[in-house]
């Protein structure tokens, strides 16, 4: 359970807008609010709160880190006052509160993007688990901002520089002209491909995150042992497809050699089980044979990457339920040796199918290579 003081600790200096016309529940609920932020405005209507919201951008040159908004506000009603609110700033962190479990209501939040909706009265626990993943995501962007403004102070600099050396010599003027030209390029090309990665990966996240709310608000509820179990697995692979979406953003990383591994105590065998049991269904419907093969004596608890070799590990059993039509698929986790606290363990996935030319073997580790087009 996370509790409220490792919370604060990350939201502490967040700045934050709460907006209900219900004026004794606008008292509790900031008070709960208050637990986890110095800095905290309110309003009392869509309007006042969208005056506010306003102002402090021009006053500050920033948003609020976080909007919460009761959806049944009066005046411009909470569904209006959010899109209100995305179309000044797309990127904004809205938290959804309600006394309302009302299908349509939950469902307009799915279409809008929202993630994140807590029923009123405010539950202590629940508040702290939603906002201790919104104020990573925030946390996150503000390190990205920062660098983006030290990089933009380093190539003014690399500008100044530039203009020095090409009073000095004519035939050096002529070379870094060139060379200012290549890295302009250079720059525009990386614009646009980030661009297209945010964009990309921020249409993606949007409904992904609604799934993700939306299944933690569906466990929470009383469901039966099969209702829990699917439940599970939808959680599992929603996590897992976000991880790959955060991914998508380490290309730039991985082109600079900075991709780092992020290593942390975790069952291998008991994270085998929950990624594979993803797949049990595909194969089910292809009429393959699933053999999973998970060695015992593997240790309980081991200090490794779980999530890029789960990345792995999946990619190469997506690959081979896709081209295996018929006959089995193999998963094999064994322990190849254990000694003075250090254990090495292979992983093998083998399939019937198609398999990869020889020819085309050498071609396996480029970037976006594929045996045929087809």
């Amino acid at each position: 359970m996370i509790s409220s003081k490792n919370v604060y600790k990350h939201t502490s200096n967040l700045n934050v807008l709460y907006i209900d016309n219900n004026q004794d529940d606008r008292k509790s609920t900031i008070k709960t609010i208050k637990k986890f932020f110095k800095n905290v405005s309110n309003a009392k209507d869509s309007k006042e709160g969208l005056e506010k919201y306003i102002k402090y951008h021009k006053k500050n040159e920033s948003y609020y880190d976080i909007v919460f908004i009761d959806i049944s506000i009066s005046q411009l009603n909470g569904h209006k006052l959010i899109d209100e609110i995305y179309y000044i700033n797309p990127a904004q962190a809205i938290v959804v509160i309600s006394d309302s479990k009302e299908n349509n209501t939950l469902i307009k939040l799915i279409e809008q993007g929202i993630a994140s909706f807590i029923l009123k009265p405010l539950d202590n626990d629940i508040l702290a688990k939603v906002l201790y993943k919104i104020s990573n995501i925030i946390l996150h962007g503000k390190i990205s901002k920062k660098y983006a403004t030290g990089m933009k102070k380093f190539n003014k600099l690399l500008k100044e520089k530039i203009k020095e050396e090409i009073t000095k010599n004519t035939q050096k003027e002529i070379e870094l002209l060139e060379q200012k030209h290549a890295l302009m390029k250079e720059q525009e090309i990386q614009k646009y491909k980030d661009i297209f990665l945010a964009k990309m990966s921020h249409d993606i996240r949007t409904p992904l995150n609604a799934i993700i709310g939306f299944t933690n608000i569906l466990q929470n509820t009383n469901l039966s042992k099969e209702q829990s179990d699917y439940m599970e697995l939808i959680s599992t692979s929603s996590n897992i497809l976000s991880n790959i979406i955060n991914d998508i953003l380490d290309f730039s990383k991985i082109a600079e050699g900075k991709l780092e591994l992020d290593p942390k105590p975790a069952n291998p065998k008991k994270e085998a089980t929950n990624f594979l049991n993803i797949f049990k269904a595909q194969m089910k419907e292809k009429g393959l044979n699933f053999i999973i093969n998970i060695d015992p004596n593997i240790p309980e608890c081991m200090i490794y990457d779980k999530n890029r070799l789960k990345q792995i590990v999946m990619n190469l059993l997506g690959n081979a339920i896709k081209f295996t039509h018929k006959g089995s698929v193999e998963f094999k986790e064994e322990l190849l040796s254990q000694k003075d606290g250090i254990a090495t363990v292979k992983f093998t996935i083998k399939d019937t199918g198609i398999g990869i030319a020889k020819e085309k073997q050498k071609d396996i580790f480029k970037a976006f290579s594929q045996e045929s087009k087809s």
